[in-house]
């Protein structure tokens, strides 16, 4: 039997007569007893079994048990797959070709789409350093399905040599959303202040009453640390009240009354301060080698803690007839407390067709077509700060036989309000883009390839900062050669 060797496919990927792509400077041994296909090859087809030797007449079913027997071959040999849909996802090894389009009779037809479809990445090359690739073959990633996940139809990285995607179809499926970020808790409010008791006559003189002193009304307590301070305590006879104390964070507390004068009310607590919104996410995350990253919202901040209200002021004494005390201030009222933050959306996953990392790859009379990327996650809303307690009242009048002439005591501050927590930022939504290259990676269009990104994903809502839609293009990071 008369066999040829020949030398066919120049840089280009001129093909050979019976329409196979040869590599480029790649001897393929090709003589009438095989139909003109390459010698060297591993059969597959649909109705083939992987236990078979892999010829025409014997072909094995799967395109993975192709690529094995061939890649144990030295040199490596070809694959050469039917028509069909082949449920497989696969790693090429360096040397292997991967020729489809063929129909029963083991003749190249229009008709006959030779399909591969497979979770992401579907085929992977990865230290190639002979030539290797894809010919007349359709590859379909499955859509993602884990939070921020993506779809990438062919991934190529780390490869010295060339990959060959020669009249290729590749389209990824659709990146996944990202996830909601989590709703923020309201702060715990503060207690009210306790209200002052009444004045009463306190004399040690004959004929008069010498009664117990009002005790100050107390603070109002706060989980939080942002009590109210006490209130203050009465005068008696000339005496003048007590100032009240100082609510945590250092508000004020009213002054005494001066003789027969009452007290002055404790100033109100600060409010805390609000949360900072978290920043929404972009319009396209990184990758860490073949794993896109999403771009995530930012997370917020917790409202601050107000502070507890001044103690109100005590009420002068009083000197008429026997002397007398007035009556006791109020507590402030204990601060409310920050409220937790919003959690941020996450980024939405992205659908890639071709990813090439730190390789280079030939791409002659192909399409691509990018799926839709993934929503970005919601971001959470903050919770609303805690109340206030309301400030005690200054104590009662004791009555003209008792307090007489003293002053009253003076109502204490209000707590002021906890900070509402931080909206956490909305997650960006997943880009959508048919070609990618990451570090090093390069490619060559060759003979007009179609390269159509999809629809990015949309953005991540928030009540403060959103995400931004996902990039919808063409390519991302790459140089067209």
């Amino acid at each position: 039997m008369l066999v040829a060797v020949v030398l066919v496919g120049c840089a280009h990927g001129k093909p050979n007569n019976d329409g196979v792509d040869a590599a480029p400077d790649t001897p393929v041994v090709v003589d009438s007893g095989c139909g003109m296909l390459p010698c060297q090859a591993i059969y597959v087809a649909p109705s083939g079994s992987d236990t078979a030797a892999g010829t025409k007449d014997a072909p094995v079913q799967t395109i993975s048990a192709g690529i094995t027997k061939a890649a144990a071959a030295v040199p490596a040999e070809a694959v050469v797959v039917q028509a069909g849909s082949y449920a497989e996802t696969l790693v090429v090894p360096s040397g292997v070709m991967i020729y489809g389009g063929f129909d029963a009779s083991w003749s190249r037809a229009a008709s006959a789409t030779t399909e591969i479809t497979g979770a992401s990445p579907a085929v992977t090359f990865q230290a190639i350093t002979a030539t290797s690739g894809l010919d007349h073959v359709t590859v379909k990633s499955a859509d993602a399905a884990q939070p921020g996940e993506s779809s990438i139809a062919v991934v190529v990285m780390g490869s010295s040599m060339m990959v060959e995607l020669r009249t290729v179809t590749l389209l990824p499926g659709n990146g996944a959303p990202g996830k909601d970020g989590g709703n923020g808790t309201a702060g715990a409010g503060g207690a009210d202040g306790i209200i002052g008791q009444k004045g009463v006559e306190h004399s040690g003189s004959f004929g008069c009453s010498n009664n117990t002193l009002p005790v100050p009304g107390a603070g109002g307590t706060s989980t939080c640390g942002r009590a109210g301070g006490a209130g203050g305590a009465p005068g008696v006879g000339s005496g003048a009240g007590a100032t009240g104390a100082p609510g945590a964070g250092g508000t004020p507390g009213g002054v005494g009354g001066a003789t027969t004068k009452p007290g002055t009310a404790g100033t109100p607590g600060a409010n805390g301060t609000p949360g900072m919104l978290g920043s929404g996410g972009m319009e396209t995350g990184v990758f860490a080698g073949a794993v896109y990253m999403p771009s995530n919202g930012g997370n917020a901040t917790a409202g601050g803690n107000a502070n507890g209200g001044g103690g109100g002021g005590g009420g002068g004494g009083g000197t008429n007839n026997c002397d007398s005390s007035g009556s006791s201030g109020g507590g402030g009222g204990g601060g409310g407390c920050g409220a937790t933050p919003g959690t941020a959306g996450t980024g939405g996953g992205g659908s890639f067709g071709l990813v090439a990392i730190d390789s280079h790859v030939n791409l002659t009379a192909s399409m691509i077509t990018a799926g839709t990327g993934g929503a970005g996650g919601k971001g959470g809303q903050g919770g609303q700060g805690g109340l206030g307690g309301a400030g005690g009242l200054g104590g009662p009048y004791g009555g003209s036989n008792d307090q007489d002439d003293g002053g009253n005591g003076a109502a204490g501050g209000k707590g002021g309000d906890g900070g509402t927590g931080g909206h956490g930022g909305g997650g960006g939504g997943g880009p959508s883009a048919a070609v990618v290259c990451v570090g090093t990676g390069t490619i060559s269009l060759l003979q007009s390839p179609m390269l159509t990104g999809g629809t990015g994903g949309a953005a991540g809502a928030s009540p403060g900062n959103p995400g931004a839609p996902g990039l919808s293009t063409r390519s991302i990071g790459c140089s067209f050669f």
